[in-house]
């Protein structure tokens, strides 16, 4: 973290220099430079360092800068149409020079704010970045926004839209046996770290359970807001908290195999039984057979109804830590599980929820990891707000 505020300084003195000086003056060359020189230590540490100013809140990865909340070139960026900033090895000295002058030229009204620029290495724009193909040195975005509605006491909430129809695009390809659309499930993760911050303080947006169709989507997202906002209270870094969000958003993947009539009765039956046992090997199963890159991910899905005593399921012959990441899994996604209706049950309300997590603790989740999870959502009691899925 660091390292990006020391880029982020630079940064401003840079701006600076190109506001004070005309093109082609040394003064410029330098500074462009000397940008290029902390940049290339920050790479050293981050292949993709990203960066989102919303307005007061500057945001490096999905963890907002608290030391420079008072920086004013964030609010100045912002209103210019440049909110995401983000970096890749491909970039020259030469690109950020372009970049700098780019940059005047907006902050001084002379160019037009919005769209996206893209040079070697680098892409700035609004935080709703799309793009058609693939830039050197960058990977494409994904098909979808990180534009996010502000919650309004006056109307339906957040607005998670777009995440939604992503993550259920996803689940019918795994119905459909097609291969899993990871720029798609990345591009959720991001938004959903911009929309955590989109108020400029962390905020907890989860989506209300409509219909039993709804189920597996909004379980899955509700899990992964849940999981992202935990590990930001225990203090994860930023490129951490995006991985945890996308094991969240994957958890429950083999639930897309477990017919929805399941979930329609007021008890299951034997069989629906043995289709829910098998959910956890399914979603491990289709993970590992999308791409490598999912590996975490499907631990997650195999353990997240693992229990600290052993029991559980599947059934374990032998007894083993379960990762870090699936005992924070496993309590996000119980909580949002208890606060949701049932066709067996009515929905727990928010404290209930936090007893039945607290009584499970030792046995059924991680004590420690438990305690922290009820102790954040006491805590930022307030901070949890609707969201809608148009």
């Amino acid at each position: 973290m660091k390292r990006a505020e020391r880029w982020l300084l630079a940064f401003g003195r840079a701006i600076a220099a190109h506001g004070l000086y005309g093109p082609g003056h040394q003064a410029r060359k330098e500074s462009s430079t000397r940008l290029f020189g902390e940049l290339e230590e920050l790479l050293a540490s981050d292949l993709r360092p990203t960066f989102t100013f919303l307005d007061d809140t500057v945001i490096y990865r999905a963890l907002p800068i608290h030391s420079l909340r008072e920086w004013s070139w964030g609010r100045r960026l912002a209103a210019a149409g440049v909110r995401r900033l983000e970096f890749a090895p491909a970039a020259t000295s030469e690109g950020i020079g372009d970049l700098l002058a780019a940059l005047q030229l907006r902050l001084a009204g002379e160019a037009r704010p919005g769209g996206t620029m893209r040079w070697p290495g680098i892409e700035v724009g609004d935080v709703a970045v799309q793009e058609e193909g693939a830039v050197a040195g960058l990977a494409p975005a994904a098909p979808i926004t990180a534009q996010v509605a502000a919650p309004d006491t006056e109307s339906d909430g957040f607005g998670l839209g777009e995440e939604v129809d992503a993550v259920r695009f996803a689940l019918g390809r795994a119905v459909a046996g097609g291969a899993l659309p990871l720029d798609d499930l990345e591009g959720v993760v991001r938004a959903l770290a911009v929309a955590l911050h989109s108020e400029g303080e962390l905020l907890i947006p989860l989506l209300a359970l409509r219909s039993p169709d709804e189920h597996i989507t909004a379980h899955s997202v509700n899990t992964a807001v849940l999981a992202m906002s935990f590990s930001e209270w225990l203090g994860l870094a930023g490129g951490d908290i995006r991985a945890v969000g996308r094991a969240a958003l994957l958890h429950d993947f083999g639930m897309s195999r477990v017919p929805a009539e399941v979930f329609q009765v007021g008890e299951l039956s034997p069989a629906g039984r043995v289709g829910v046992a098998r959910h956890p090997m399914e979603g491990a199963r289709l993970l590992l057979a999308g791409s490598p890159r999912l590996e975490l991910a499907a631990t997650v899905a195999y353990e997240h109804h693992l229990r600290p005593d052993g029991l559980g399921y599947p059934a374990r012959r032998f007894h083993k830590d379960l990762h870090y990441i699936s005992r924070i899994i496993a309590v996000c996604g119980a909580y949002d599980a208890l606060c949701a209706e049932r066709s067996y049950r009515p929905a727990h309300d928010r404290e209930s929820a936090l007893r039945e997590i607290e009584a499970g603790a030792g046995p059924v989740y991680d004590p420690g990891i438990a305690t922290a999870f009820v102790q954040m959502m006491r805590r930022w009691e307030g901070r949890v707000v609707s969201a809608t899925a148009g």
